[in-house]
C-alpha cells in the first residue's frame, strides 16, 4: 500500500483495490454481508470491523460514562494491535492499494487510524492532511496505536 487516499466511504466508480477499517459504536455495525459483497464488488479486498466509542480514557470521564452508559466501549489495547497488524499486512503486499478507514462521523476514530497509517507507512502527512482537513483525531486512540505499532519509542528517542 503506498498510498492512503480516502477517508470515508468509496463511490462505485473508485477503481482502485482497496482495503477498510470499519469502526462502530452502539452496535450500529456497517460490515452485514450485504454490504461485504457490495464493496467486493466496488475493489474491496481485505476489511476489519471495530466496536469502540469516541471518548479518552480519562479517568473522570470514564467514572461519568459507567454511570450514564454502562455497556460503553472503551478503545482496547488489542484492537490497536488488530489495526497495527492489517496495516503492517497491506504495507507488504504489492500494489497501490488504497486504505479506507470509516467511522459514523469520519473526524475523530477513524482520523486516529488514518494519521496513524500515515505515519506508520511513512507517507507525505502535509498530502494527507490537505486531502483530509477536517480529521480531529482522537488522542487516545492514536496514542494507543502509535504504542502498538512502535512509533512512540522512536518519537521518545528523539
Amino acid at each position: 500500500m503506498n498510498k492512503l487516499a480516502l477517508i470515508g466511504y468509496p463511490n462505485p466508480q473508485f477503481r482502485k483495490p482497496w482495503h477498510l477499517i470499519s469502526i462502530h459504536g452502539d452496535s450500529n455495525r456497517l460490515m452485514t454481508d450485504s454490504v461485504v459483497e457490495k464493496f467486493k464488488s466496488f475493489g474491496m479486498k481485505e476489511w476489519i470491523s471495530q466496536e469502540f466509542w469516541d471518548i479518552t480514557d480519562d479517568p473522570t470521564m470514564i467514572e461519568n460514562l459507567k454511570i450514564s452508559f454502562p455497556n460503553y466501549k472503551l478503545f482496547t489495547h488489542r484492537q490497536a494491535q488488530e489495526i497495527v497488524d492489517f496495516i503492517a499486512k497491506r504495507q507488504k503486499e504489492d500494489g497501490n492499494d488504497v486504505l479506507v478507514c470509516h467511522c459514523d462521523a469520519g473526524i475523530s476514530r477513524s482520523g486516529a487510524v488514518a494519521t496513524f497509517a500515515c505515519d506508520y507507512c511513512k507517507l507525505n502527512y502535509t498530502e494527507f492532511i490537505q486531502m483530509n482537513p477536517f480529521l480531529r483525531p482522537n488522542a487516545m486512540v492514536l496514542r494507543m496505536l502509535r504504542d502498538a505499532g512502535g512509533l512512540n519509542r522512536l518519537i521518545d528517542q528523539d
